[in-house]
Formats: C-alpha cells, structure tokens, sequence
C-alpha cells in the first residue's frame, strides 16, 4: 500500500512539472455574419423632453415635466447643483442620509424613511416620494440640509466600511482609469479621491462650500406641485446658500495623450481573471452623439461587434461592453471586461483590433441603423424609468442647457469617429502580473507595459 501511495505520487509531481500554461492566441477579427438577416425592428426616437421652468428666488428654480402623468408627478427632487465639482460629496451624501434616519427615530413622519440620497461630481440629489404631504417631502429634505448628525464617528465608520468594500469590486482600477483618462491635474480627481475629513469640522467646512457655491433646482412633474414663491419652504432653501445668485464657469485641466502607447498594469497576485478598460480621453465641449454611437456599435449589451467576436465566437469573456462617459469637464469613450488570466492578450488585443478595422472601413448603414435603435431604446427607457427624465434633465442642467433632451436623429460613422478610433487607446489592466506580462508583451508588442503604483 505504501508503495502504491508512493509511486502515485511521484507520477502527480511529474504530471505537475511537465504542465504548461497554455495562452490563447491572437486571432484577427471577425465581423459577426448571421446564417440568415435579422428580423428589422425599427426604433423610433423618443418625443422630445419638455421641461418648463421658473425662478422661485434667488438661487431657487422650479422644473417641471409638462407632459408628466401618473404616479411620478409627486415625485419631488431637491438638487442642490454646481458649477465645479463638489468637494467630499461621498461623505456629504452619507451624512444626508445619516442626518434623515436620525430624523426618522425623532419623529412620526414616515416620509424621511423613504427619502433617497444620490450624488456626482455636480450635485447632490435628495428625491422624496411622499403624495400624502402637501409639500411632498420638501420639508423633511430642507430638514436634513440644515444641520450635519450627531454622530459623527458613526458617519466616518460608515463611509470608511463602504470605501472597504468598493476596494473589492473594481474601485481600485476604476481609480486608475480615472487618474490615466483625466490626467492628473484635472479637478474632478481631488474631488473623486477626497480622503476622510479629519472631524466634523472639516465636514462642515465642505458643506458650506456646497451651500455657498450651489443653486437649488426642484425637480417634479407638475407645475401645482412646486411651492409658491413667497412659501416659508423656498425662503428656507434661500437662507440656506445665503441668497445669492450663483455665476462662473469651472475649467478641466489639460487632456492626456491619446497617442502615447502605454499599459498601465495593477498588479493583483493569485487573481485568476483580468479586468480590462480601454479607451480615450476627449474633449469637454461637444457633441457625445458621436461618442455615443461608437460605444453602440462596439460594445452595446448582446449585439455589439466586440461581444459577437469576441464571446460569441471565440469565449474570451462573459461581457464586454462600451458607454460613453460625458460629464461637464470631461468626456471619454470607454470598454470594460474581463477575461480569463491566459486569454488576456488575446482579449485586449481582440479589442484594440476591432477600434483598427472600424476606423479603417467604417460601418454598414443597416449596422448603423440597429445601432441607432438600440440608442432609441435607451432614451425610452430613461424617459419612462421612475426618475429617470429628472436625471436626464439633472445632466443637462449641469452642462448649462436649459433644453430638455432633443430626439435622436441617425447618427453617421464619419471622418471624426475615424480620426478618434485611430489614435492609440488608453489602456488599463487589472490582473496577476506575473502570469499576464509576457502574454501581453507578445500580444502588444509596440505597447509599453507600465506597472502601476
């Protein structure tokens, strides 16, 4: 029996010693050809969104949806906005929602329990859904705004855990990505990685900063639902950012080189898969259209090219998708997936190959076309989603647009997407370096391979 359990394992260790680590190769890509035409499904835009609009007061304004119906016209949302990014808003939305549950214990009123905190670069967003106050909620949300909880060191372990499990869910290479997209002295970076206020004063001190630098923006969908100019609730909101009309314009800081052929490695010992961003920087001011279309074409759920090619085909990733990312001081064109360690290079090579033959041969019009509808979807998802036209709106407030969102017309693959897809990608790659970096070298060659700090 010994001698069986010695002779097994001496054939296990010589088993163990003659494995190779077999890579995925690198193959050219391939348009996706079904074996008969898909079925033609005409989207059509969506109507145009039309918000109306008045001044309450000072630094106060009212919008409301004029064709709104149904249950979300006592949706109600208070958005305190701004021109520049906010500093601390991560810890300023946890001490809103923090500040509401302490109202909650204090008071009857339902109504704080149901109010939702959100937040981004430009505003923070308390939204009430309460139809059964006259204010519908107003009231609890200025209350939560007037003065910061009690307990701060609750609030600080509650963001401090939150951070904790962002760092496990892709927080690290999304921070990456954000330092190599925006450069490093862009603005919205400080705001993006503020550190832990040092007590509650300096919590205060960012709060000011909101209230003094914001203008207030009530969002719901009937003009009857917003509180009369001379309602003790808008003199509230005016004393809280000390009544005076806010101006100005902030300014991103200097674009990175898209031409610059770099990746940027995270190391993550032992990891048995790569996370993967690819994509460019571009310029604030513009038109996304362009932006957007390319993310459909290549990366849209089901049926863009790079899922078709590169899981339908060849099984290198369970999803691979693109968005276009268009905020008030910078804009970017963006895919993520991840793939197996040994398909790494053969997966981001299989994407840097598709942005090539796109910019080299363009796109068929019925391509485009089933882009363009998925598009429209989109935006009739948005439109009919509860919240989902204040959201939409909320962005075109903090680009500076009045308008609500325009119909879609049929976007063409022209010069500018071409010019765009032929500069060299930002790349970002989260993984275990040791198994990963002589892949990528291989499948990269005219690549430089950057360790991350």
């Amino acid at each position: 029996m010994k001698f069986w359990m010695i002779s097994l394992l001496a054939l296990t260790l010589c088993a163990c010693q003659q494995t190779r680590e077999q890579y995925t190769e690198v193959m050219p890509p391939q348009l996706f050809t079904p074996a008969q035409p898909p079925m033609q499904v005409q989207v059509p835009p969506p109507p145009p969104l039309t918000v109306a609009s008045q001044q309450l007061a000072s630094s106060v304004y009212g919008h409301w949806r004029e064709q709104g119906s149904g249950p979300e016209e006592t949706r109600l949302q208070l958005v305190l906005l701004q021109t520049g990014a906010i500093d601390g808003a991560q810890w300023l939305a946890a001490a809103l929602q923090q500040q509401l549950r302490d109202l909650a214990l204090d008071s009857a009123d339902a109504c704080y329990e149901s109010i939702a905190v959100q937040y981004s670069l430009h505003s923070l967003v308390l939204e009430a859904n309460c139809p059964e106050r006259s204010d519908l909620g107003l009231g609890p949300m200025i209350s939560a705004w007037q003065q910061l909880p009690r307990d701060f060191e609750r609030l600080s372990r509650s963001v401090r855990l939150q951070k904790h499990i962002e760092a496990f869910s892709g927080r690290d290479i999304e921070r990456l990505w954000r330092q190599a997209v925006l450069g490093q002295s862009h603005p919205y970076l400080r705001a993006l990685e503020q550190e832990t206020p040092k007590d509650e004063g300096e919590l205060a001190r960012w709060r000011h900063q909101a209230l003094a630098g914001g203008s207030w923006h009530l969002l719901t969908g009937a003009a009857a639902h917003l509180p009369a100019a001379s309602s003790p609730l808008v003199a509230a909101l005016g004393k809280l950012s000390g009544n005076k009309p806010r101006q100005g314009t902030a300014k991103a800081g200097l674009l990175p080189d898209n031409n610059h052929k770099r990746i940027l490695l995270l190391d993550s010992p032992g990891a048995v898969q790569s996370q993967v961003r690819l994509g460019y920087a571009l310029a604030p001011e513009g038109d996304s259209r362009n932006c957007e279309l390319l993310a459909a074409l290549l990366g849209r759920g089901g049926s863009g090219r790079l899922y078709l090619d590169l899981r339908e085909q060849r099984g290198l990733t369970y999803g691979v998708y693109g968005s276009c990312i268009d905020n008030p001081l910078s804009r970017s064109l963006k895919f993520q997936g991840a793939t197996a360690t040994l398909s790494t290079g053969a997966f981001v090579r299989g994407i840097v190959d598709h942005l090539a033959l796109l910019a080299a041969k363009g796109s068929t019009e019925a391509e485009l076309r089933r882009a363009e509808g998925f598009l429209n979807g989109h935006e009739w998802l948005w439109q009919d989603a509860p919240g989902g036209w204040q959201t939409r709106y909320r962005h075109q407030l903090e680009r500076g647009r009045s308008n609500g969102h325009a119909p879609r017309e049929l976007a063409l693959f022209n010069s500018d997407n071409a010019a765009l897809l032929a500069q060299a990608p930002i790349i970002v790659i989260k993984g275990d370096a040791a198994r990963i970096e002589a892949d990528l070298r291989q499948a990269l060659p005219d690549f430089q391979l950057q360790r991350a700090e």
